[in-house]
């Protein structure tokens, strides 16, 4: 297949030395499949940042989590008797998230909240011990000055839509997993002071006084919101189409002359005109003739005096397209690339006919580009609810 000179990467016309893996045609956190070895580390190691906000900040991530079993999604849950939203995770099964032991400050009540069967396992004081410990202990790191604090703060300013969000500590660890070095984070409404939340931290003594322990319903629907670059999501599909027609093209090369404007936009957002990077995630239901079949992205390839590239990922719930200038020499005009997940037996059929579609893109109708997903878009916030098996 043609791609580039021979000993030189397409992206940046250097030289190819210390490929180790190659870089994915699809990233490997989509589901990953044939590699290229015409991609140099150093352009390899640049795209990452591109790849990370495609798959992790993106509705994406949630259809990663679903079919490819990556169980590392927080989300917000929340307690019933107060409505304060509450830290979480997750978990494979899909069943209900499962919350990150924290400490909730609010008014001149501290609670300490964690998932209940965790805690009755370990002892309540045994439990509420250990945590106490290794919050101190992380709490300390911030009055050293060697630059190692085990104390992240994080200020949060999109709330959730229907819940309280007093400050709270939590670490990333269950009850029994906390180490002696966990980092805490501290996420907290920007008006709250940190010094009064360190003299509550502070003061936070828990198993010295009477103390009481419920259990409280959560919710079937937890909450969660990411924003997102469009502009470097759209330089990944970019990226993603041009990896594509490298792997797939018998003629045409690929390379940093043949696609100046792609690949620089590509590499370092420039190149390309106005018009031309106006692509992104489309509406799902202008894409459905393509058929993307389960377990499947679907990738379609169309030039008609520049290049078009339309996606369909996992098995057709989520739809993107992006055009971008640059040549062609092949026999065809249009080709539907389908892309198992984690597998290399790709498939493609080739036609020299093109099938028109009007596609519409969207930064904003996200019922209509995630349909299998309850969706809420707050200004360029996105919020998805996990909805339960019984939900």
């Amino acid at each position: 297949m043609g791609n580039s000179r021979a000993g030189s990467c397409i992206y940046c016309g250097g030289p190819l030395k210390r490929i180790k893996k190659g870089e994915h045609v699809i990233p490997k956190s989509l589901g990953g499949g044939p590699t290229l070895e015409t991609v140099c580390s150093v352009c390899n190691g640049e795209f990452s940042r591109l790849d990370m906000e495609l798959v992790s900040r993106t509705p994406l991530r949630f259809l990663i989590w679903r079919h490819l079993g990556c169980p590392d999604q927080d989300v917000w849950d929340w307690d019933a008797a107060s409505g304060v939203a509450l830290e979480a995770h997750l978990q494979p099964d899909c069943e209900a998230p499962k919350l990150w032991p924290q400490v909730v400050f609010r008014d001149d009540m501290a609670t300490l909240h964690s998932d209940d069967s965790e805690l009755r396992s370990r002892g309540i004081e045994v439990g509420v011990g250990e945590f106490l410990a290794r919050l101190k202990s992380a709490r300390a790191t911030l009055r050293k000055k060697t630059g190692s604090s085990r104390w992240r703060w994080e200020a949060i300013k999109k709330l959730p839509r229907e819940w309280r969000y007093p400050p709270r500590v939590f670490t990333k660890h269950f009850l029994g997993q906390i180490a002696p070095k966990s980092t805490f984070i501290c996420r907290y409404e920007p008006p709250y002071g940190r010094g009064k939340i360190l003299k509550m931290v502070d003061g936070w003594e828990p198993l010295k006084n009477r103390y009481e322990c419920r259990t409280t319903l959560g919710t079937s629907t937890p909450e969660t919101r990411m924003g997102f670059s469009p502009r470097l999501v759209t330089r990944a599909l970019v990226k993603i189409a041009l990896n594509t027609l490298a792997h797939c093209c018998k003629v045409t090369r690929v390379n940093k002359d043949t696609f100046p404007e792609a690949i620089a936009y590509a590499r370092y957002d420039e190149g390309v005109r106005r018009g031309e990077r106006e692509g992104c995630f489309a509406l799902n239901q202008d894409l459905a003739s393509l058929d993307c079949p389960p377990g499947s992205h679907k990738l379609c390839l169309t030039y008609d005096k520049a290049w078009r590239c339309e996606f369909l990922f996992f098995g057709g719930e989520m739809a993107a397209v992006v055009a971008f200038p640059g040549p062609s020499y092949e026999p065809w005009c249009q080709m539907e690339v389908t892309a198992p997940l984690r597998s290399k037996d790709w498939s493609s059929r080739e036609s020299p006919i093109i099938v028109p579609r009007t596609v519409r893109v969207t930064w904003t109708e996200w019922q209509s580009v995630i349909p299998s997903w309850p969706v809420c878009n707050f200004s360029s916030q996105v919020t998805l609810q996990q909805r339960t098996r019984e939900g």
